[in-house]
């Protein structure tokens, strides 16, 4: 009988005596047969024994010319499928069969030849532990998660986990073959290496090293800035932080996500730089004698460093970040108004109010508009995800995109009642993100708007938007 509760008809004679290899099952809830698939050697007077695995065996029996066989087969009742197996040590038919404690089957007597035997001989049933389920899995933050971690073997393994899980997450289970990763994710995305382990006493544990990749999601959610230190956070952003600082003095100037954390810095004119919701910190340029105010900021891929620029080029490196070269610009000719980090991490690019573009490190050059007259000042920039082009925005909202970075729309052609004062990509590189002084949010692409704060001039401004990691 199979686990599933049908009768497995194996073999036998047909008409005329001759041995088939035909087999049948027998749904007994139906009251019905069904054809399965055919032995590999027609037999009749074998033995049929159900396996701790699930399978079945066919061993021995009468072949055609009434010849005993010693030849077996495997029955993998999912697969509805017949295998050959290791043989008997010698031919018979007729034998019997019994099951003993771990796995194995006692094979004994029968007849061979038309002799009775008295031999008998142990067949192991039994087969190491193997994982059945994938070796890595893509899990994204704030959604809940049930990845389902298969073993299988007989007699059947039980499953163990070792190593750092991501936040959130657990593992769970591990009897019977089964065991599973539950939760929800909580991030920082990053790539997290586990070993599987999955035991059953025969032979060596069997190891697998999971890899489990957390991802923020397409369109997580945004966190817009303001001048006087105000976040405000929609979707999945959040601002743990609470800011107030003076702009007649030290206006925020940009906001930025810090890579692999769930945080984000804000940076302002005079070079403070307040790391908020777990965001590293390196350093600030506050006590330093500036030549000019900061313009931008940038941090480093791997979230050990970061950059600060002043509105004249010069570039300040913290952390692990690196100083390529330098640049003097006139501050009132063509004043910096963007930075932007390479994904290698080893390079940047420094964009002035004119749409010059200065590539440093291994940063490449895909093209400026310095030598194009602009309808409006240049005030955003930022690099395509995969790292081969990028993106200039103007104040009046037009959106030029150099190298590969696809192209999803702008307010070029609609005047806008306020200007534009922040840009952001979707984390797919599908979408992106236009916010306005006022703080109101256009998205374009699979860039999903959460809201904006919809702003008083008269009150406060919107600086720049970024999407946390």
């Amino acid at each position: 009988m199979l686990s599933n509760g049908d009768v497995l008809v194996v073999g036998g004679t047909v008409a005329g005596g001759a041995p088939t290899g035909a087999t049948e099952g027998y749904d007994p809830t139906t009251n019905s047969f069904s054809a399965l698939g055919s032995l590999s050697s027609a037999r009749s007077d074998e033995i049929v024994a159900s396996l701790p695995s699930g399978e079945v065996l066919a061993a021995g029996g009468f072949g055609a010319g009434g010849a005993a066989l010693s030849s077996a087969e495997l029955y993998n009742p999912s697969a509805r499928t017949w295998t050959g197996s290791g043989p008997l040590s010698g031919a018979r038919a007729d034998a019997t069969a019994v099951a003993l404690p771990g796995g194995s089957l006692l094979v004994a007597g029968g007849q061979e030849a038309g002799a009775a035997l008295s031999s008998a001989e142990s067949y192991d049933a039994r087969t190491p532990s193997a994982f059945s389920s994938a070796p890595s899995a893509t899990l994204t933050i704030g959604e809940a998660t049930n990845l389902p971690i298969g073993a299988t073997g007989s007699p059947t393994p039980s499953i163990s986990e070792t190593g750092a899980m991501p936040l959130g997450l657990a593992f769970s289970g591990g009897a019977g073959g089964v065991a599973a990763i539950v939760g929800s994710a909580e991030g920082p995305s990053a790539r997290y290496t586990v070993t599987l382990t999955a035991t059953n006493g025969v032979g060596a544990a069997t190891t697998q090293t999971l890899v489990l990749q957390v991802v923020q999601s397409v369109a997580p959610g945004y966190a817009i800035a303001t001048a006087d230190g105000a976040v405000y956070p929609y979707g999945e952003a959040s601002a743990p932080g609470h800011l107030s600082v003076n702009t007649r003095v030290r206006p925020v100037v940009s906001i930025s996500r810090a890579p692999l954390s769930s945080g984000y810095y804000l940076v302002t004119s005079k070079g403070n730089v307040f790391n908020e919701g777990g965001a590293p910190f390196f350093g600030s340029a506050v006590h330093m004698r500036l030549r000019a105010l900061i313009a931008a900021f940038a941090p480093t891929s791997d979230g050990k460093g970061y950059w600060l620029v002043e509105a004249n080029g010069t570039v300040l490196a913290f952390g692990d970040a690196q100083v390529y070269n330098q640049v003097s610009l006139n501050t009132r000719v063509r004043p910096v108004v963007a930075m932007a980090s390479r994904p290698s991490g080893k390079g940047y690019y420094v964009v002035t109010s004119l749409g010059n573009i200065y590539n440093e490190g291994d940063a490449v050059f895909y093209g400026s508009k310095a030598n194009v007259p602009l309808p409006h000042p240049i005030v955003g920039f930022s690099t395509s995800p995969t790292g081969k082009g990028y993106y200039l925005v103007s104040s009046g909202g037009n959106i030029w995109n150099l190298g590969e970075a696809p192209f999803f729309g702008s307010k070029a052609a609609h005047p806008v009642a306020s200007p534009m004062r922040g840009f952001a990509t979707s984390l797919d590189g599908k979408g992106y993100y236009l916010l306005s002084q006022s703080g109101g949010v256009y998205s374009f692409g699979d860039a999903a708007n959460f809201g904006s704060p919809m702003l008083s001039p008269a009150t406060s401004r919107a600086i720049g938007v970024t999407i946390p990691d």
